[in-house]
């Protein structure tokens, strides 16, 4: 068969490849994220109801037809807008 150094020298070589092959990288165990609980998100509307009412419901929408949060309480006067004739949307 063959002589006993080449068979040692075979088995040494196996055990030194499986020694120094590469290895896959331990990864360490996940951890769940801890979330914290979250509040509710529509807000109390009784509180809601009693802040507006407390601040005098002011809100665009009760100034009228006239006042929006862009022209303000006073609206545009409607000789400002320059239009030539009266209109309602296109007609």
């Amino acid at each position: 068969m063959c002589d006993p150094v080449s068979a040692a020298v075979a088995v040494v070589g196996a055990v030194a490849s499986q020694a120094m092959a590469p290895k896959p990288p331990k990864m360490p165990d996940p951890v769940a994220p801890v979330t914290p609980p979250q509040a509710s998100k529509a807000p109390d509307q009784q509180a809601v109801r009693a802040g507006q009412a407390a601040s005098g419901g002011g809100s665009a929408a009760s100034a009228g037809p006239q006042g929006t949060m862009l022209t303000g309480m006073g609206g545009v006067a409607p000789g400002a807008l320059a239009l030539g004739k009266n209109t309602l949307l296109g007609s």
